[in-house]
């Protein structure tokens, strides 16, 4: 089956579905860095262009008819932080509209939304759940936590999957448990995995150092100090809160473990250093 990634960025949800056996036809980012990652991962197109200046009809004409539509509109204005001091008002946010309105252009036979939680409270979420109904969709959606699907750190998202003319649509089971939970104590759940299962396996590099092989598995250089506050992080690691996030290293390599299964990642132009900025 064929499908097109709209907001691709690199290409993460792309790169899953890929493993799945679905073969991507391209995607939309405006992100020029993150476009020509995913071209280079994938072999296929990216149109970099804002979609606010590209319409649904002629975004078909590029593209033709696909199978399935996944996109991960851009989320910022809807984090719980942001709306909470400033509003929903983002004028990103109206990117939903825009997914609902390429669905009804498109009318793809499965399509895939991800965003945080806090959307499901926007009325633009509520409008591209009146299109799905009108155009025949039998959908579901779910907040879902990505530890229980062997991802080794807590993210929630809600999820919405939906299909033209089939009947009850579910999600898979989680695999997955906390490890205090009766299911994982039972054995019914596999515990959550860690940290230390995704990156224990890299080499160790001393700070201020690349791995000579791996030019994304850098230590930042530490002062004395910030050595000092990093020897109080409690055993088995404790929460992000434990050190101020200032006095972390730029484990891009170690990251991208953690993030999922993306292991041979290749990243085009400065995105790699704006992607060491923002880890």
């Amino acid at each position: 089956m064929k499908f097109f990634d709209l907001f691709c960025g690199a290409g993460g949800l792309s790169y899953g579905l890929s493993r799945a056996g679905l073969v991507t036809v391209g995607g939309l980012d405006k992100f020029y860095p993150a476009s020509e990652t995913y071209e280079a991962q994938f072999g296929t197109r990216v149109i970099s262009v804002d979609a606010f200046e590209l319409s649904p009809y002629d975004l078909s004409k590029l593209i033709g008819d696909v199978d399935v539509l996944v996109g991960c509109p851009p989320c910022q204005g809807f984090s719980s932080l942001k709306v909470s001091r400033f509003g929903s008002d983002d004028v990103r946010n109206d990117l939903v509209l825009y997914y609902a309105r390429v669905v009804e252009t498109f009318k793809p036979q499965a399509l895939l939304f991800e965003n945080v939680p806090h959307v499901a409270k926007d009325v633009r979420f509520a409008y591209m759940l009146k299109v799905l109904s009108e155009n025949g969709y039998s959908f579901v959606f779910r907040i879902l936590n990505s530890a229980d699907y062997g991802v080794p750190q807590k993210r929630k998202r809600l999820i919405l999957f939906a299909v033209r003319g089939a009947g009850k649509v579910e999600f898979p089971e989680p695999e997955y448990g906390s490890p205090d939970s009766p299911d994982v104590k039972s054995g019914a759940l596999k515990p959550w995995k860690t940290v230390r299962d995704a990156i224990s396996d890299l080499p160790s590099v001393n700070d201020g150092e690349c791995h000579p092989s791996d030019p994304l598995h850098c230590a930042k250089k530490l002062n004395p100090k910030y050595k000092e506050i990093i020897k109080h992080v409690p055993k088995n690691g404790g929460s992000r809160n434990s050190v101020p996030p200032e006095y972390g290293g730029n484990p891009v390599r170690d990251s991208l473990r953690i993030i999922g299964d993306i292991f041979e990642w290749h990243f085009e132009g400065w995105f790699v250093w704006i992607s060491i900025y923002l880890v």
